[in-house]
């Protein structure tokens, strides 16, 4: 595993200015400039995580990365109205299939090597119930504005799939910080960034499917931007940790 996180700061804030002129694109409407500006902010992220890793490449980089290459695309997807929409969809899903992928990777590496702690077992069940007690309120809230007849069915069963690979992956990145041996804040960006990710695709329905939000769009990318330079910042401390720990 590689063992440092250390992206120059130059880096770190070439991204956020990426992030804010995309923001600054969205809330002004520039609509000639902001498919340019969506894209370019995930592919500072990407370029983000290679200053990070010092252009080092093993089997989690590689998993990461494909994570937000996926999420890239589904940046792009979501560009093009109507049926890109779940092209957009699809391909967010097959990133976060990489993010929860390459989490179970960690924990199994870590535990295989007698890194991690005892298995909270009060933790484990504690998230589920919540998993899928939101699966529940999410269904019942959706439902009604998306499977409307029998021909919605299959939009309707793949927007709740997402709903629940991208909810589980919030309870997964908390059971990831209560099984690691020790803590520190950093560690924090990993639920955190998760959580902003789920933020952001629930306003992002709620806002296409039920009633549209003042600044709605630009609530959606702001949360997602956070969320997924938090993912990688927490996913890649992860990765440091353990490579640490097994010296």
């Amino acid at each position: 595993m590689i063992e440092t996180l250390n992206p120059p700061l130059w880096m770190t804030l070439t991204v956020f200015c990426g992030f804010l002129f995309h923001w600054v694109s969205v809330l002004f409407e520039w609509k000639r400039i902001r498919p340019l500006t969506k894209a370019l902010a995930m592919i500072l992220v990407i370029v983000w995580t290679l200053f990070a890793v010092h252009f080092e490449m093993d089997y989690f980089i590689t998993v990461l990365l494909a994570a937000q290459i996926f999420g890239l695309l589904g940046d792009i997807f979501l560009l093009f109205p109507g049926k890109w929409f779940v092209w957009g969809l699809g391909a967010f899903m097959v990133g976060h299939l990489f993010y929860l992928g390459l989490l179970s990777a960690l924990l199994f590496a870590g535990r295989k090597d007698g890194l991690l702690g005892s298995f909270p077992w009060g933790a484990a069940l504690i998230g589920i119930v919540l998993w899928v007690s939101y699966l529940f309120v999410f269904t019942r809230i959706f439902s009604p504005y998306i499977y409307k007849s029998r021909s919605d069915f299959p939009f309707w069963a793949s927007v709740v799939s997402y709903g629940g690979v991208l909810s589980f992956i919030v309870v997964f990145s908390v059971f990831c910080l209560a099984v690691l041996p020790e803590f520190s804040f950093v560690q924090l960006s990993l639920p955190v960034g998760a959580t902003l990710f789920f933020i952001s695709d629930n306003l992002l329905a709620y806002d296409r499917f039920i009633k549209k939000i003042r600044n709605g769009r630009l609530w959606v990318i702001v949360t997602y931007h956070l969320g997924q330079f938090n993912l990688a910042v927490g996913i890649l401390y992860l990765i440091g940790l353990l490579a640490k720990i097994s010296t």
